[in-house]
């Protein structure tokens, strides 16, 4: 089960995936992926591991100018959590720049010593 200490972890680790996509740093953001994950963004565009990295970490994609994060609920579940959140975001584009407000389920799971973000599901409500 997840302990506090945990839950705090996965508050860190929501830290620097903000991060790391505002700085597009790939090497980053890959160190808190699972080998498995899989993400829904707010279009219904489905990716992987390997397509999230390059749509978010790329020259050529999508570069978040800012984005904050909000909890809205934390659910542990054994051996994952499941975080609800909204995330203010702002971004560029084609050198187009929009944003909004998303409502987000991420999925973390414990592997050995540490946390994971293994699937994330988002949709605009703003």
């Amino acid at each position: 089960m997840a302990r506090p200490s945990d839950l705090d972890h996965i508050a860190g680790l929501l830290q620097a995936k903000a991060s790391a996509l505002v700085r597009q740093s790939r090497a980053d953001l890959e160190a808190l992926l699972d080998e498995e994950f899989t993400y829904i963004n707010a279009r219904g565009e489905v990716c992987d591991r390997h397509q999230y990295l390059d749509r978010y970490c790329s020259e050529t994609g999508l570069r978040f100018l800012k984005q904050e994060t909000t909890v809205v609920r934390i659910v542990p579940f054994e051996p994952v959590v499941a975080v609800v959140l909204d995330c203010e975001e702002e971004f560029e584009f084609q050198s187009e720049r929009s944003g909004g407000l998303y409502r987000a389920l991420y999925m973390f799971r414990k592997q050995a010593d540490r946390w994971l973000w293994c699937a994330g599901q988002a949709t605009e409500i703003r």
